[in-house]
């Protein structure tokens, strides 16, 4: 798939999501329902609303903006409910007893690789409290058409080795010395260099306790670039 280009926009269909629906006549005369959204970024919304363990509305997309944002072109939607209530404010959403859900819900979408309360220049990108204009609503907004975002998880201490998504450190440092664009660099950095790249991949481990490490299949990687660089 082609990152750098924007996904057609399709006709939604509102089975395909179990955790997002879509309102219509919320906002103005806006009827999500009628336009043609990117897939994608429903996928992305649907993915983050279910982690979170919210219902979210679409209450927003083409149809009740103007010109010259990523909603003109079906690239982004707003969400004004969640668990069926609206809100005024971050304080308002507390009140109703949904600003923790709103948080969790953009939580989520952060860690599927969108930018938080900055659009420009970010193939995706999530608008919430804090950013002029969205004490209302969450604005979420993707380009790109590659399918739906992949969760990175967040950094979690069990027992003596951190884990990333039920990934020990070990296993993600040995999936990034086996990253074919770093093997291919490797060739052209000097001794010194590739040393302290090295040091720098192995920096998750410092500080675990030896037991916890299964160092093997590490050393096989480094000793593979060692003779790369040979």
């Amino acid at each position: 798939m082609r990152r750098d280009l924007p996904e057609a926009p399709e006709k939604v269909d509102p089975s395909l999501y179990t955790s997002t629906d879509f309102k219509p006549y919320v906002v103005g005369d806006s009827n999500p329902l009628a336009d043609k959204i990117n897939p994608s970024l429903l996928k992305d919304v649907d993915a983050a609303a279910r982690k979170a363990g919210v219902k979210v509305s679409i209450t927003t997309a083409v149809s009740g903006h103007g010109k010259g944002s990523r909603h003109e072109t079906g690239h982004a939607v707003d969400i004004a409910m969640v668990n069926g209530s609206g809100f005024r404010s971050e304080k308002d959403a507390e009140k109703k007893g949904i600003l923790d859900g709103i948080n969790r819900f953009v939580d989520a979408l952060e860690d599927m690789g969108y930018t938080k309360n900055t659009e420009s220049g970010n193939d995706k990108a999530v608008l919430t409290f804090g950013f002029p204009g969205h004490h209302h609503h969450v604005h979420v907004s993707r380009k790109s058409d590659d399918g739906e975002s992949e969760s990175v998880g967040h950094l979690e201490k069990s027992g003596d080795t951190k884990t990333i998504s039920g990934e020990t450190e070990t296993d993600k440092v040995v999936d990034t010395l086996t990253n074919t664009d770093i093997i291919k660099k490797s060739t052209e950095l000097s001794r010194d260099e590739f040393i302290n790249t090295i040091a720098k991949l192995m920096d998750p481990l410092i500080g675990t306790k030896k037991e916890s490490v299964d160092v093997k299949p590490i050393v096989e990687e480094i000793n593979r670039f060692k003779q790369l660089i040979k």
